[in-house]
């Protein structure tokens, strides 16, 4: 688990039953080393029971694989990606190993990062920033799962896509250029959504999306799932979307609990624009949806959003009952 006043990450490992391994703790800038056996010492100093009852324990306690944690402190969300590269090289999270994270966060941090092409070491760091390590641990292999549980006033996925909780595919991969991209896959390539990824993947002003997966190379698979924690039920979404046998990342950026952004507050409070007019600027300047008299005569932004959001779900629809009726003998 990493904790600080940017994020948390907590990595989770299944190891056969073994000697235990040391456990670190670290914690800004001190840590704490307490080995399992010195706990379990302890720990059974205290609670020896006689030797008969013991034997008995002994024949009745069922055998389960020792689960290690690691825990650590980061200040720059990006900087977690030293513990993906220490938790690769240990083999609690190996490269190819489909590993899921688990995203608590108010943004996403999907942007697109540097191209990372050596071997994996804790200097993969450099090659990202806050807002992209996410895609730098899918394109270095060490996850193949993200799953976003996105709070009500984050909408970098849930805005004008999908209603809910919905899976999209994608490889990530390197172009010609030697540039990062992201490309959509299966019946996220075809779906009505597939043109509203240039606002989430993109790096410098540029989107990073392309519809040609044949043309990267070193491309690896990877999942989003995205939880809207406004309107699922995310509990019960968060189990079902966890592959509870793949290792597991826990993070968690603080703002998922309360967030402002500050650049908001000072333009509110220099032109007293509103929060929808914000919210307009924002479509506007993403160009997404389409825009035109229509979409500006839905009323304000939350009427609009609502009814783009009904349009995705009737083109979902549409196209499931397509596919069904080209699979029907």
């Amino acid at each position: 688990v990493a904790l600080g006043a940017g994020a948390a990450l907590a990595l989770r490992s299944r190891r056969a039953a073994e000697k235990p391994s040391p456990r670190v703790v670290g914690l800004g800038k001190s840590s704490v080393r307490v080995t399992v056996e010195e706990r379990a010492d302890a720990a059974a100093a205290e609670t020896a029971p006689t030797k008969p009852a013991a034997a008995a324990a002994a024949r009745t306690k069922p055998a389960v694989a020792n689960q290690d944690m690691v825990l650590g402190v980061v200040e720059e969300h990006h900087h977690v990606l030293k513990y993906y590269a220490r938790a690769a090289k240990a083999g609690a999270m190996p490269v190819g190993g489909n590993a899921t994270i688990l995203h608590l966060d108010s943004h996403a941090d999907m942007g697109v990062p540097l191209a990372y092409n050596k071997a994996l070491a804790p200097d993969v760091e450099r090659y990202s920033a806050i807002n992209d390590f996410m895609v730098m641990a899918a394109h270095v292999g060490v996850a193949e799962h993200l799953v976003f549980v996105e709070p009500p006033w984050s909408n970098q996925f849930r805005c004008c896509s999908y209603e809910g909780s919905a899976t999209f595919t994608f490889l990530v991969g390197v172009d010609a250029a030697g540039k990062i991209q992201v490309a959509p896959t299966g019946a996220t390539a075809r779906g009505p959504e597939r043109t509203r990824f240039g606002h989430i993947f993109w790096r410098d002003g540029e989107q990073r999306v392309i519809f040609a997966p044949e043309t990267l190379r070193d491309a690896r698979p990877f999942r989003v799932t995205v939880i809207n924690e406004e309107l699922a039920d995310v509990a019960d979404a968060v189990v079902a979307a966890v592959d509870p046998a793949a290792p597991l990342v826990l993070d968690v950026d603080l703002d998922y609990f309360a967030t402002e952004n500050h650049g908001a507050m000072n333009l509110r409070a220099a032109t007293g624009v509103s929060d929808g007019d914000l919210m307009t600027a924002y479509h506007l300047a993403w160009d997404f949806p389409d825009l035109g008299a229509a979409y500006l005569a839905k009323g304000d932004h939350a009427a609009r959003d609502a009814s783009d959001a009904a349009a995705y779900e009737a083109a979902a629809r549409r196209r499931v009952v397509a596919a069904a009726g080209d699979a029907a003998p």
